[in-house]
């Protein structure tokens, strides 16, 4: 049984707990579905404090 590492909790699980997709190298998501599961409930609360981190020049997120 082939496994992957999550990006986001950093377990390694089987290749069927990560969803298809087909543009990248291995066909699955860097996520497994749980922390998929997880940034979809969390949503705009994300993504706020995702802005408020810093870029690559220094400057908060502007997007």
């Amino acid at each position: 049984m082939k496994t992957k590492i999550c990006d986001w909790c950093g377990q390694e699980k089987p290749r069927s707990e990560f969803a298809k997709m087909h543009p990248s190298p291995d066909g699955r998501r860097s996520q497994c579905r749980d922390c998929r599961k997880l940034m979809r409930r969390q949503g705009a609360e994300f993504m706020r404090e995702y802005k408020k981190l810093p870029s690559d020049e220094g400057e908060p997120w502007q997007g």
